[in-house]
């Protein structure tokens, strides 16, 4: 450093910004992580016990089906309708530029601590398709039966069995059967019947290993509509106005999350089978030929 940067305190300047702006940025990522954990308790508190809003959770957990429940409920109380979001240097990177004054979403990010091995979670400001520049927001993607019925049976834990009735006089698509370990499948369904109850014995299937019969229904019918709305069947005849009071009964946000959090992860585990199936199908698509000149 020279003399008159000495005189000046140039450095002294600069050190003192670096500092303020650490310390700027700090309380600012400080704030942001207490709004996300008082957003999470509040929502929690808020889909135990209203009907229509935890379907809108389930509808959010269906298109972000790898987020945790609580970064789950942040997207829904700050943007619902969220389909495909990316930080603002990756929308950057893609040539895609946020619209102005377009508010981000705070969810939290886990990182590992090196030094204690302990895990923290830090805010993370990221940004929807529709905030952006981008030229539309994504379409749902439209499936035949066939591609469906084998994405949903693929690598399916039971035996299928396919018959022209179900066994018992059972009405639908599809039962599971745990003492046979069969899943039957009606020949001839129309696509909506079929696919609805064919996820709900998939359901079946996941959370075979439960013995609370009411909340295993409760949760299997929760994994069922994410499955049907994420796959464009119709989920106008599922109805959420009961909720079981291992839910509804607990006090703390955090023990709510944790409840509903098996009902994510069996949906995860199916959707993942269901995605491998239509990549594989995509992979043994035969490339058009070019034409010969």
């Amino acid at each position: 450093m020279n003399e008159v940067d000495n005189i000046l305190g140039t450095k002294n300047n600069s050190e003192r910004k670096n500092n303020y702006n650490q310390e700027k940025w700090k309380q600012i990522k400080d704030r942001q992580r207490e709004w996300a954990y008082s957003t999470m308790e509040d929502m929690a508190q808020k889909i135990k016990i209203d009907s229509k809003l935890f379907k809108d959770y389930l509808d959010v957990q269906s298109r972000f089906e790898k987020h945790s429940v609580g970064n789950t409920l942040l997207i829904l109380a700050k943007f619902p309708n969220a389909t495909q979001f990316k930080e603002r240097q990756a929308w950057k990177d893609l040539g895609i530029q946020i619209k102005k004054n377009a508010q981000p979403i705070i969810i939290l990010e886990p990182v590992k601590s090196e030094k204690t091995g302990k895990t923290y979670y830090n805010p993370k400001e990221v940004f929807d398709i529709s905030q952006t520049q981008a030229e539309g927001s994504e379409t749902q993607k439209e499936y035949n039966i066939r591609e469906l019925l084998g994405g949903f049976i693929h690598n399916c834990y039971a035996e299928i069995k396919v018959v022209d009735e179900l066994p018992d006089e059972r009405i639908g698509g599809a039962y599971y059967d745990k003492e046979e370990n069969l899943l039957y499948v009606c020949r001839g369904m129309e696509k909506d019947t079929l696919i609805s109850s064919l996820s709900y014995a998939l359901a079946e299937i996941e959370t075979r290993e439960d013995t609370d019969n009411s909340l295993k229904d409760f949760k299997n019918k929760c994994i069922s509509y994410m499955l049907c709305k994420r796959y464009g069947i119709d989920v106008s005849n599922y109805d959420f106005s009961y909720m079981p009071l291992e839910i509804s009964s607990q006090v703390n946000g955090k023990d709510v999350r944790e409840e509903i959090d098996q009902i994510r992860v069996n949906f995860e585990t199916i959707n993942s089978r269901i995605t491998e199936s239509f990549e594989q199908s995509k992979e043994k698509k035969p490339k058009a030929k070019t034409q010969e000149r």
